[in-house]
């Protein structure tokens, strides 16, 4: 079945392994900067909604 959809489509079947880290390198990059610069020390709050409001603000901060 799969075949009959790339000889359709004519597209070359290409998987990557999610599970490795350098198939999504800038990803992994991106992810690694944003925990150490927004979560380190870990963030203290009384509940998800403050907390998510102070990365929020954070981040718009950052982008200034």
């Amino acid at each position: 079945m799969f075949f009959d959809l790339v000889s359709h489509y004519l597209f070359k079947d290409r998987f990557d392994q999610s599970g490795c880290g350098n198939d999504k390198g800038k990803v992994e990059v991106l992810v690694g900067y944003k925990r150490r610069y927004f979560l380190v020390p870990i963030p203290c709050a009384l509940s998800f909604d403050e907390l998510n409001a102070r990365l929020v603000d954070g981040c718009r901060k950052r982008l200034m």
